[in-house]
């Protein structure tokens, strides 16, 4: 569909759910979140991989959550399998981590599942980080 991410003439560099790689980490999350919202603002990089159990159940929450924010916050998925340098230099041990970058700089993070209050919260602090 246009506008999905990866779709060519689709809203990449604009969509709020994003798929991030070494090659577009320093665009679509760092120079985004220096940037202000709908393009920019806070973004949160959830660094997963395909075998992950947890992983699976965190995204599509995430996605969720960082939708309903209508552009005030940006979701970057980071695929640590494909991007090992990547995850290696951001420090990502265990999966699922999640980052907030704001401003260029790493804010807050957390790794393994949250409850889904908890989870609300860190998406309105990113949300409200951006705004």
């Amino acid at each position: 569909a246009p506008g999905a991410p990866g779709v060519p003439g689709g809203g990449g560099a604009t969509a709020a759910i994003v798929e991030v790689d070494t090659a577009s980490f320093e665009a679509l999350v760092v120079k985004a979140s220096l940037a202000d919202p709908p393009v920019g603002g806070a973004v949160i990089v959830d660094a997963y991989a395909d075998w992950c159990g947890p992983c699976k159940s965190l995204t599509p929450k995430l996605e969720r959550l960082v939708l309903a924010q209508r552009g005030a916050v940006r979701l970057a998925k980071l695929n640590v399998d494909n991007n090992p340098e990547l995850a290696q230099s951001l420090q990502i041990k265990s999966l699922p981590t999640v980052l907030l970058v704001h401003k260029g700089k790493l804010v807050d993070s957390f790794t393994g599942a949250l409850a889904d209050a908890q989870l609300v919260a860190f998406v309105q602090r990113a949300a409200e980080l951006g705004g």
